[in-house]
């Protein structure tokens, strides 16, 4: 009877310990978690046990005895159960029927997320990108990189936070390629990771989703650019042929309302692909 339980978290998550009177003795907590029990026995006992494992085939800790109190701790370090075992000053030892359940909670990764102007940006020429990122982990952060491959090259990162050990870290970074060895047409995907700062399991990383740059092929750029003119270029062609002609009829040949309608129709679509060539200059 009267169960006490204090927990004691692992250094990296920063919690204080926290104490639970009148508990059942089952025990539930982070990996690494030390759980000191003290309970009072209904006799006296000259010796007692915790017993992990269905039949204590498990691991077996000592207990500390003094008088009916007895006290002993263990660390969480997953799933189990474990039973009371005593030895009574007169008599035979004795056991608890029901084990008490032992659970280990688990420590997420960080989540992350990523923003920039375009899931796919294309560019003409390399140029700095605007980068904006937000992670957060249940206990603390630990590096937070900006990770970048460039076609099937191995990853390489950028340092946006390191190992800060808050909860939360956002912000923006200008983040440029242009050091890299690019080509036209290479693709270079990027992404933020974060790691956690979990030293019983090992730092576990979270990663958003992948974002892309690719560099533009400038024979591709000339060959639309030249598809575009020559369309301009006939467009006008026409236009003037038109007008060639409309000067070409004698005065009196047609209604002036028609002639007006002919040259005003010409010049509205010779504005048309002004506007559109100078566009593509």
């Amino acid at each position: 009877g009267d169960v006490k339980l204090v927990y004691t978290y692992p250094a990296y998550t920063g919690l204080p310990p926290r104490t639970v009177e009148g508990a059942t003795g089952d025990a539930q907590a982070i990996k690494g978690t030390h759980v000191h029990l003290e309970m009072h026995a209904l006799r006296r006992a000259r010796r007692a046990l915790l017993f992990f494992g269905e039949q204590g085939e498990g691991q077996q800790i000592e207990a500390t005895v003094n008088g009916t109190k007895i006290s002993a701790g263990f660390v969480i370090k997953g799933t189990a159960r474990y039973r009371i075992w005593l030895a009574p000053l007169l008599g035979r030892p004795v056991r608890e029927r029901r084990g008490h359940r032992v659970e280990a909670a688990a420590d997420l990764p960080p989540t992350v997320e990523i923003k920039s102007a375009s899931e796919r940006l294309e560019l003409a020429s390399p140029r700095p990108i605007e980068v904006g990122y937000a992670a957060s982990d249940d206990f603390g952060l630990g590096d937070v990189n900006l990770v970048f491959r460039v076609g099937n090259a191995p990853e390489k990162r950028v340092s946006l936070v390191a190992k800060s050990g808050k909860r939360q870290a956002q912000g923006n970074v200008m983040w440029d390629p242009s050091g890299e060895s690019l080509v036209p047409g290479v693709q270079i995907a990027y992404w933020i990771e974060a790691k956690d700062t979990d030293t019983v399991s090992g730092a576990k990383t979270g990663v958003s989703r992948t974002l892309y740059v690719v560099l533009e092929k400038p024979r591709e750029n000339t060959d639309e650019s030249l598809e575009q003119q020559k369309f301009v270029q006939e467009k006008l062609l026409a236009v003037l042929a038109d007008r060639l002609e409309a000067g070409s009829r004698l005065s009196g040949e047609t209604p002036i309302g028609d002639e007006f309608n002919l040259w005003q129709a010409a010049h509205d679509e010779e504005a048309a692909q002004v506007a559109l060539l100078a566009g593509l200059v």
